[in-house]
C-alpha cells in the first residue's frame, strides 16, 4: 500500500529518508519548491520519515504501518466431491500459502490471494492460509458425494411374462 506525500516550504530541492525501510520506504524527486513522494508500506510497525530541505532544515513524520486482520471470503465452503471452492484472501501482508489438514479430502492452493480447494473425497477438514508474517486463518471446508440420480426416473415393467415350472420325477 501507498501513499503520496507532498513536500513544501523551506528551500528546495528536499531529501526524505525513512528510519527504517523494512517497514515503510519512500521515492519521488523534489524541484525547488515542491517535492512529490511516494511512501510505501512494507511491515506493520512505526517508523520516522525525516524531510531535509536545502539548507538542512529537518521535519520528522511520524509514521504507523497497520496491517488488517487476515480474511477469507467466503469464510468457508461446502462442496460437491470433485469440484472446487474459491475464496479471495484479504489482510495480512503476502504472499499467502494454504494448506489443508485432510490432503486425502481437500487440497489448497493459492494465486495472488485467490485460494482454490480442490475436494477429493467425502469429509470435512480445516484449510489454513498463512501470510508472510506468519498469521494464520482457518477455512472450514466440507466435501459431500453428489446427489443420486437415476435415468429414467421410472420405469414400467409388464406382467405378461409367463413363469414355468418343472417337475422332477423320480
Amino acid at each position: 500500500q501507498a501513499r503520496q506525500l507532498g513536500v513544501s516550504g523551506g528551500i528546495g530541492p528536499y531529501t526524505v529518508v525513512s528510519a527504517d525501510e523494512s517497514i515503510a520506504t519512500v521515492a519521488g524527486s523534489s524541484g525547488s519548491s515542491l517535492g512529490t513522494y511516494v511512501v510505501t508500506a512494507h511491515l506493520p510497525g512505526n517508523t520516522t520519515l525525516t524531510v531535509t530541505d536545502a539548507v538542512g532544515t529537518t521535519f520528522p513524520i511520524d509514521v504507523t504501518v497497520s496491517v488488517d486482520a487476515l480474511t477469507a471470503t467466503p469464510s468457508s465452503g461446502t462442496g460437491v466431491v470433485g469440484t472446487s471452492l474459491v475464496m479471495v484472501v484479504s489482510g495480512g501482508v503476502g504472499p499467502y500459502t494454504a494448506v489443508a489438514a485432510n490432503p486425502s479430502i481437500a487440497t489448497a492452493t493459492v494465486n495472488n490471494g485467490t485460494v482454490t480447494v480442490q475436494l477429493a473425497a467425502v469429509g470435512s477438514t480445516v484449510v489454513t492460509v498463512r501470510d508472510s508474517l506468519g498469521k494464520t486463518l482457518e477455512i472450514n471446508v466440507s466435501a459431500t458425494a453428489s446427489q443420486l440420480s437415476i435415468t429414467p426416473a421410472s420405469r414400467s415393467i409388464s406382467a405378461s411374462a409367463r413363469c414355468s415350472s418343472a417337475s422332477a420325477s423320480s
